[in-house]
């Protein structure tokens, strides 16, 4: 199957005029019978002019695209059902929402990946069909239909991973970046506060602090030690991909410290050591310790 489109700017089909090929005629004219009463008919005609003269159309490009911004606004699907005569006439309505076909495709939550590790390539759409992936690297399974989730790329590169959902004008596209790079593995770590405080004997007034990284290589794991006895306790593992930012609070005042592990094998952890401080008291501030 062969499938054209035109390559017509929207200015020159502003000023491409009436001119038509004979085979054109038979679609600027209405059949003279049909399921359509002649009333039917007439109200559709007068809607049409009406939404041309709304939107200052002044040629036939400009009037297709008004009628067709019309019917694609979900606003103007309004069905109403109206029963009896005279003082005896009830009705109701229903709006009906008609929304285009979309898709989308999530930002990569890091600027770049170490070759070799595997990503998440998360997209949506809301029931456009079928859905087809292009892009990508030689044999990463990516590029085809159905697209594969998980990809993994070898060879360093920024690739571009694109999905297209729906058929001819409803066809929808979505696509997103990955670098991919030979850079040794690496990982950074950062606390936001930079220092907290305890819960009093209320156990208000304590300081959620974030554990923000971000790394080249994945799973990572956060782990924290210190004076708090529950300290050993919150170990974070996400392994679905090389950034997190959970949240914490100690119980007991002292110095913490946090560290993030990605990867597996001899790969590089970063140390964030965190003062904790009771209301009344202050400690020194945090000081950051890399790898």
């Amino acid at each position: 199957m062969t499938v054209e489109y035109s390559s017509a700017t929207d200015a020159e089909l502003k000023a491409a005029g009436t001119n038509y090929p004979d085979w054109v005629h038979q679609f600027t004219t209405l059949p003279s019978s049909g399921y359509r009463t002649s009333d039917v008919l007439s109200q559709i005609h007068d809607l049409a002019l009406q939404i041309i003269s709304d939107a200052g159309a002044t040629n036939p490009y400009d009037e297709a695209t008004a009628i067709q911004n019309y019917l694609r606004d979900p606003q103007n699907y309004t069905y109403t059902l109206t029963c009896g005569t005279g003082a005896n006439v009830t009705s109701a309505q229903i709006v009906v929402p008609v929304s285009l076909p979309t898709v989308t495709m999530a930002t990569p939550s890091v600027p770049s990946l170490r070759i070799g590790q595997t990503i998440y390539l998360d997209w949506n759409t809301n029931a456009a069909t079928p859905c087809t992936a292009t892009g990508g690297g030689p044999g990463d399974g990516w590029a085809g239909s159905p697209p594969h989730y998980f990809v993994t790329e070898t060879v360093p590169g920024t690739y571009t991973f694109g999905i297209t959902c729906g058929q001819g004008h409803y066809a929808v596209s979505a696509q997103t970046q990955v670098t991919f790079t030979n850079d040794p593995p690496t990982v950074s770590l950062t606390l936001t506060p930079n220092q907290g405080t305890v819960a009093n004997s209320m156990n208000t007034g304590y300081t959620l602090i974030t554990v923000n990284w971000v790394a080249n290589v994945f799973p990572c794991i956060v782990s924290v030690s210190g004076p708090d006895p529950s300290a050993d306790l919150p170990t974070y593992p996400y392994f679905n991909g090389p950034s997190g930012s959970p949240q914490d609070t100690r119980a007991v005042t002292g110095q913490y410290v946090y560290t993030v592990t990605c990867g597996s094998g001899v790969w590089p952890s970063s140390f964030f050591v965190m003062i904790w401080r009771s209301a009344s008291g202050l400690l020194p501030a945090a000081r950051m310790r890399p790898a």
